[in-house]
């Protein structure tokens, strides 16, 4: 199974006080072929990820999910209303990768 450790930090949330298209996700710790992918995301090669079975996300960049490059935002304001609620704390979340410019 693949995972990703995600955590939202003190420094991000004093950030984003300036707007909320600054919030972010901090990504670390993944594992499996999502690790591989992971690697050559960029503002124009994004990946569509559902975390915990249930949270679709659009990612852009090889350390972070900005809320941002969301399609639809609703889903990254759940996951990043819990992870703020414990600032500079890694959650471990299973992931699956839905689309991806990389794969067939």
């Amino acid at each position: 199974m693949d995972t990703v450790q995600l955590r939202v930090t003190n420094a991000v949330m004093e950030q984003a006080v300036r707007g909320r298209h600054q919030e972010q996700i901090a990504i670390s710790g993944a594992v499996g072929a999502f690790d591989r992918l992971l690697r050559f995301c960029n503002r124009e090669q994004r990946i569509m990820v559902r975390l915990a079975g249930a949270l679709d996300l659009v990612i852009g960049d090889t350390s972070a999910i900005w809320r941002s490059h969301q399609e639809s935002p609703a889903d990254f304001d759940s996951l990043y209303a819990l992870l703020a609620s414990k600032p500079d704390t890694n959650f471990t979340l299973p992931v699956t990768v839905i689309a991806s410019p990389f794969t067939g």
